[in-house]
This record gives C-alpha cells, sequence and structure tokens, in this order.
C-alpha cells in the first residue's frame, strides 16, 4: 500500500493519464510496480539473511575479494540492462506527456531489485561455491553428505527466489507497452512485443550465467560425496553401482524430471514472465 501511495503521488502528466481507455492499464501498472516492490522486500529479506547466515560459516574461505567482485559484476549487468531496456523513448507519446516520472519508477525497479533480489543472489552462489568445496573431506562421509544435501536444497531455493524476483520485474514493462498501445495505437511498431521479451532473455541469460558455477559446484561436491561412500574396490561391481544410484538419488545427483524442471524454471522465468507480461490484456487488437 505504501509502495502503491507512492507511485500514485508522482507528478504524472499527459496522455495516456487523461485518456479514458488507459485509465484501467495506468492503474494496472501501478498497481504492477508495488507488487514488485513488495515482492523484491520480501524476497530480499530471506536472501540477505540466508547469505548472511553463510558468510558467518564460510565467508573466511571465500575472501572478500571474489565477493566484491561478484557484486560489481552483477551492478554492472543490472546497469547494462537498465540502459538498453529503459531509454527515454519507451516512454516517450506525444506532447505534452513527460516520462520522467515513469522511466523513474522503472528504474527505482531495477535498482531495488538488483540491491534486494539480484545482489544477495550473487553473493550467496559465489560465497556457497566455497562452502560446497569445504564438504569433500574431514568429516564422516555419512554427515557430509547430509549437509551437502541441505545445501543443495538451500542453493535451488535461492536460485527460485531469485528468478520470481526478477521475472516479477519484466511484468510491469509489459503492463506499461499495454498501456502505450491503448493510449496511441500508432505506437505499437516503435514498442513491439519482442522488446518485453528481449528484455526478460536479458536476464534469463545471466542468471542461467551466474548459476552454472553453483551447479558445476554442487555435481563436483556431489559426486566426490558419493564416492566416499561407496568405494568402488570394496563391494562387488553389482552392488557398487546399486548403491551408486541410490545415493545419486539421495544426493540429488540423479537428475529426476522434478529437479530438472526446478533448474529450468529458475532460469527461464524472467523470460516466461516477460512473453505472459505481452500475452495478458494485449492492446494489440483494435
Amino acid at each position: 500500500m505504501t509502495s502503491y501511495a507512492v507511485i500514485t503521488s508522482l507528478p504524472f502528466q499527459g496522455p495516456p493519464c487523461d485518456v479514458p481507455a488507459a485509465t484501467l492499464q495506468f492503474l494496472v501498472w501501478r498497481l504492477l510496480c508495488a507488487a514488485v516492490v513488495t515482492l523484491a522486500m520480501l524476497i530480499g529479506l530471506v536472501l540477505w539473511s540466508w547469505t548472511h547466515e553463510l558468510w558467518k560459516e564460510v565467508g573466511e574461505q571465500v575472501g572478500i575479494g571474489l565477493v566484491v567482485s561478484a557484486g560489481v559484476e552483477m551492478a554492472v549487468v543490472v546497469a547494462f540492462g537498465a540502459f538498453l531496456f529503459n531509454s527515454t523513448v519507451v516512454y516517450t507519446f506525444q506532447k505534452p506527456w513527460q516520462p520522467v516520472a515513469p522511466q523513474a519508477v522503472m528504474g527505482s525497479l531495477i535498482l531495488i531489485c538488483f540491491a534486494l533480489v539480484a545482489l544477495p543472489c550473487a553473493v550467496w552462489m559465489t560465497i556457497s561455491q566455497g562452502a560446497f568445496s569445504r564438504l569433500t573431506g574431514g568429516a564422516p562421509p555419512l554427515d557430509l553428505a547430509d549437509a551437502f544435501r541441505q545445501m543443495r536444497e538451500r542453493a535451488q531455493w535461492v536460485g527460485t527466489l531469485c528468478a520470481i524476483g526478477i521475472a516479477a520485474s519484466t511484468l510491469p514493462l509489459g503492463a506499461w507497452r499495454r498501456l502505450v498501445l491503448v493510449a496511441d495505437k500508432k505506437l505499437a511498431a516503435s514498442f513491439p512485443p519482442e522488446f518485453v521479451v528481449i528484455f526478460g532473455l536479458y536476464w534469463s541469460f545471466f542468471l542461467a550465467a551466474g548459476y552454472l558455477p553453483v551447479y558445476l559446484a554442487v555435481m563436483k561436491t556431489g559426486q566426490a560425496i558419493r564416492d566416499a561412500i561407496s568405494p568402488e574396490d570394496l563391494i562387488k561391481f553389482s552392488n557398487w553401482q546399486k548403491q551408486r544410484l541410490e545415493i545419486d538419488e539421495y544426493l540429488g545427483l540423479g537428475g529426476n524430471a522434478i529437479e530438472h524442471f526446478k533448474i529450468v524454471f529458475a532460469v527461464l522465468a524472467p523470460l516466461l514472465g516477460a512473453v505472459l507480461s505481452t500475452m495478458i490484456g494485449s492492446g494489440d487488437k483494435g
């Protein structure tokens, strides 16, 4: 409610605010913007809490330099994305419309999602690689297996929450495009649906690139724990193979359909959100 009140109080001027047919679309856009802010805050509380917890456990082993580097890299990705997809042209109608307010709102959403979703996710994933490496020795294999399974599940949750937060940030841009088309259908050619889809594809690509090192660390560590639990030279091959499959299933290394779906969803969520935002309530129809 607070987010919506702040957005509503901004000095929006000219069409589409003055076009009766665009009133509903303008309301939907503001509601989506407020919803994205609220969702980012909720996700941010969880992600930053998990990041702080993991840093206390293995932060010294990772090093502050790698964490800072991950944060800077993510900041560059977000800044470049804002430069590409938050230009003034997207928010400019015929005079006397002023694009400053909507552009500032969308820019703020990108900044909020960066600080509360993308940044803690990038930091957690960087620290987690050291945490997974730490599970390859020291404690008894069965204890390591239990700790590994908890870490793997946490990694999936981090990726999923990050994907949901980023995917939600693509919805207001799709809503703004529908608002543009209702206000002036002549602008359809200058604001095609592909623009919103590419916006989602951009975030999906970098989400996949960020998750890949964690996925490799999960597989490498899980396989090392499995081999420690089931050494090849102590039992017959058939029993050894069966035991390895059972351990793979417990550790989540087998890659069943549900696990694959979670990974694919986490990576493609921004793209799917962008496509969905261009399909629901599209203003392309005359």
